[in-house]
């Protein structure tokens, strides 16, 4: 997600569904809150600064 694939390619890559990918990705953009894929990466990377 952080490289900004889409669905259909993480899910190809990882040999899921496209419907399981999905399920996740909505899952993260609710865990970070999120309202959308920008602005869960902007938020994921900042957490990761943190940490480093």
């Amino acid at each position: 997600m952080r490289q900004g694939k889409a669905n259909k390619t993480i899910a190809y890559a990882l040999r899921l569904a496209p419907n399981t990918v999905k399920v996740h990705v909505r899952n993260i953009l609710k865990k970070v809150r999120a309202t959308n894929r920008a602005e869960a990466i902007y938020k994921i990377n900042a957490m990761f600064d943190e940490i480093a």
